[in-house]
């Protein structure tokens, strides 16, 4: 679009931090649809309960406490 609007214009993206991003709950829900890995992006139980809701393979992982 940036393009269209002026040929001398340069676009530069800048990504963030996972941390510092927000990522919409429509998005989380077309990922797992699809198969993809949301794990990092929502709690462990919504992990859960979307590979649930689309019949996806559930996976339990370890907790890794201090003495790990």
């Amino acid at each position: 679009m940036n393009r269209s609007l002026d040929t001398h214009l340069d676009t530069l993206f800048m990504m963030t931090n996972k941390d510092y991003f927000f990522v919409s709950s429509r998005t989380i829900k077309e990922v797992a649809r699809l198969g993809g890995a949301v794990e990092g992006l929502v709690p462990d139980l919504v992990v859960r309960r979307l590979k649930q809701k689309f019949r996806l393979p559930v996976t339990r992982r370890k907790k890794i406490g201090w003495d790990d």
